[in-house]
């Protein structure tokens, strides 16, 4: 659902995604929405005491400190029996806005030996044929769009050549010659 009433912020997938918090495992497993709307990924803090597998009538209180002086912000659920259950997550203020640590992608193949946390496996993608199709997808999406920004450039550069050149096959020459590492670089 919307966040608010006609609002083109609407999800269009759900996952996780693990939020440093000061615990044994170093992050909490939180749910996330996917929202191609919106530069950010909103976490609710119900869903932090979910993430820590904490009943919500467990826990005695819960508050967020910000530390303006310092910038930074401490969410605090107190457990009602034991400290050590306690949900902590520290984070920064900006513009008096709680932001986590940078967000973790989870490893989806823990028994894979060469992966490692925050890689997507191939398995994964085995797995999850959809989601290897969109990968395919967005993968070939940046291609075409790489090739096309260096056509445009070339003709561009090719209108101060003389005409002879201007029938060359430029374009089988940027599909047979386009490093992977450029498209890569220009997707982040």
């Amino acid at each position: 659902m919307p966040a608010t009433v006609n609002s083109d912020a609407v999800p269009k997938g759900v996952g996780y995604l693990h939020v440093p918090a000061k615990n044994t495992q170093g992050y909490l497993p939180v749910q996330t929405f996917y929202t191609p709307y919106l530069r950010t990924t909103v976490i609710d803090k119900r869903d932090l005491v979910k993430a820590a597998k904490i009943r919500v009538k467990d826990i005695q209180s819960d508050s967020i400190t910000k530390h303006k002086d310092a910038g930074t912000f401490t969410y605090h659920a107190k457990h009602c029996k034991s400290t050590s259950k306690d949900v902590i997550v520290h984070g920064i203020l900006i513009d008096d806005k709680c932001y986590t640590g940078a967000l973790i992608p989870p490893d989806l193949s823990p028994s894979d030996p060469k992966a490692t946390p925050g890689t997507l496996s191939i398995l994964a993608m085995e797995s999850n044929p959809k989601f290897a199709e969109q990968c395919q997808k967005a993968t070939m999406l940046a291609i075409h769009a790489y090739h096309e920004a260096v056509e445009t450039l070339l003709h561009e550069e090719m209108t101060k050549l003389p005409a002879q050149f201007h029938a060359l096959p430029f374009h089988e020459y940027i599909q047979t010659n386009t490093p992977v590492s450029t498209i890569k670089q220009g997707c982040h």
